[in-house]
């Protein structure tokens, strides 16, 4: 029997609710399918609430597909037709974006309510967005095709900023960011409006909302960007926290706002906007459900070396003559999070990518300390992994100890160390487990390196309950190193195995496996759409699975002690 559009509503919320992709991609294929094939009972006022839910979650791909089956079956809205653009924007279809904006834009004058519709000014300013983006594509070009949509994208966001500057503050600020990032380029734009201006006329407003106790997030997130063009990074800082306490703030939101900072102010690392700035964006994105990022192991660095400016909660960071008490400017909630975050983000100094040379990777791995694994191990810094990455049982399939190239690209990019032996190993069919040890030489190379390293303490107990985390840190397709924060849920544990949906790729087998207070949990080793549920259950679902530490040190330890092993 089919189902109504409500039901599917109700379906594939509980589903995004779960992190349960597979299950939405495919309740959404069954839905686009009756769309086309029968006449199913709908309203569209679900289909909207649908297509906003899956934004919530950043399921793009998804909105495509189903914006283009409600529009082929004339089974859409205005509303429906802006976020079907905003996905095509957020797939990288620019034109196609700009076509259904366009056509929908004369749609709407047409209309009975004509400009004064709701939706128009959404329509206007996602029609910047496109051309915004379209700008960033081309690498900040100088050439006349880029600067013509540069400009396009601010007379779009202007022009609706200007009809109502109290309401439009959001297209406001984007226009002041792409005359900022003009000047930035030398790009001279000026006849369009001068963005300081701008932007202190939309502070204003802002700041007279928020007395009034009237502001929403992303009035948050505008006044943060109001401050960056102003040069008072500080109090950006401030809106930024207040912008990460709203209820409406969200992963969909947080990711939008840094990558305008990222993209459009351009901000760095190596410059106190960006240190200030980027890791409680970055922070607080990881506190929610569906929070992702990628990191580039130069900006690990320089965070940790900010970092270690913050060592109590009421200490300075001293910058050119400023300095700032980070935990006053912050708010004590949102610098608990800082303090996670970057707890977390030195986890990644032990984290090594495995591969035949130095270019690209075939695993992941990390340094354990031998103590930790077993007495007689000592101090000796050890390298564990999965057997199908590194063995010398031809069966495996796997790199031999002798040709691989171990990096660990936050400890020191540079460096390549070499493998000696594999002191202990379970084949993939068990444990799927590896413990290396490095060449002498490479030992002592080692150990200087990691002469501050704060070595992770290892989770006693598998975690139970519903609402658990799991993060994982490692090299999906032997690239640059990521930590996978997206989707994160843990679903079930049964000694020594753990299951959890957080999205991995080929190069993320060996990776390290941590508790939501950053412990270790376990090794990553496998997954699957159709991994068999755990505890006699029945059944399959879609899932990845790990090792539990203690399982694996506990048979190392068997190993170890028993005499001609």
């Amino acid at each position: 029997m089919a189902r109504t559009s409500k039901e599917y509503l109700d379906l594939i919320q509980m589903q995004l609710g779960d992190f349960n992709w597979t299950a939405v991609s495919i309740t959404c294929a069954d839905l686009v399918e009756e769309l086309f094939t029968s006449e199913i009972s709908f309203e569209v006022d679900d289909f909207y609430a649908l297509m906003k839910a899956l934004r919530k979650k950043r399921r793009f791909a998804i909105m495509v597909h189903l914006g283009d089956a409600l529009s082929v079956t004339s089974r859409i809205n205005f509303s429906i037709r802006n976020l079907y653009g905003q996905a095509l924007i957020e797939q990288g279809y620019f034109t196609s974006a700009i076509s259904v904006l366009e056509r929908l834009e004369t749609d709407i004058v047409s209309s009975e309510s004509g400009i004064t519709s709701a939706e128009y000014p959404e329509t206007q300013g996602i029609l910047g967005r496109a051309y915004k983006q379209l700008y960033i594509r081309t690498a900040y070009s100088q050439t006349e095709t880029a600067i013509g949509f540069l400009k396009k994208g601010i007379m779009y966001y202007l022009n609706v900023y200007r009809s109502e500057p109290s309401k439009r503050t959001w297209h406001g600020i984007n226009a002041v960011a792409l005359l900022s990032m003009a000047k930035r380029h030398r790009i001279d734009l000026s006849e369009l409006g001068n963005e300081t201006d701008l932007a202190t006329e939309i502070l204003v407003c802002l700041d007279e909302k928020r007395q009034a106790e009237k502001a929403d997030a992303w009035d948050f997130a505008t006044a943060a960007e109001c401050c960056v063009e102003l040069g008072d990074f500080t109090e950006a800082l401030k809106w930024l926290a207040g912008y990460a306490s709203q209820d409406d703030c969200d992963a969909f939101e947080l990711a939008s706002t840094l990558r305008q900072f990222e993209e459009i102010w351009e901000l760095k690392m190596s410059e106190l906007s960006g240190q200030l700035l980027l890791p409680i964006l970055r922070a607080e994105l990881l506190k929610r459900s569906g929070g992702q990022f990628e990191m580039d192991p130069d900006d690990i660095r320089k965070e940790l070396a900010v970092a270690q400016q913050v060592k109590g909660q009421y200490e300075d960071i001293v910058e050119d003559g400023t300095a700032l008490k980070l935990e006053k400017v912050f708010g004590r909630d949102s610098f608990k999070t800082y303090k996670w975050y970057m707890e977390g983000a030195a986890r990644c100094l032990a984290v090594a990518r495995i591969g035949l040379d130095n270019s690209l990777g075939a695993g992941t791995g990390f340094l354990v300390r031998g103590s930790d694994i077993h007495a007689s191990l000592g101090e000796e810094l050890l390298l564990l992994t999965n057997s199908h990455v590194i063995s010398t049982d031809l069966m495996e399939k796997a790199i031999s100890p002798h040709e691989a190239v171990v990096i660990f690209e936050v400890l020191d990019s540079k460096a390549e160390f070499s493998l000696k032996e594999v002191v202990w190993s379970s084949p993939s069919t068990a444990l799927d487990c590896a413990l290396v040890r490095f060449s002498d030489a490479d030992q002592l190379k080692l150990r200087e390196l990691t002469s501050e390293v704060k070595w992770y303490p290892l989770s006693q107990a598998l975690p139970l309950g519903n609402d658990q985390k799991v993060y994982i840190i490692g090299h999906p397709q032997g690239g640059t190193l990521q930590l996978s924060f997206q989707d994160n849920q843990l679903l079930d544990t049964e000694d020594p195995k753990i299951h959890y949906r957080t999205p991995t790729d080929n190069g993320s087998s060996g990776s390290p496996i941590f508790t939501r207070t950053w412990d270790l949990l376990g090794l990553h080793h496998a997954g699957s759409d159709e991994m068999k549920c755990l505890n006699s259950k029945g059944g399959t679902y879609p899932a990845n699975e790990g090792i539990w530490i203690c399982a694996i040190i506990l048979a190392i330890g068997s190993a170890l002690d028993t005499p001609g092993v």
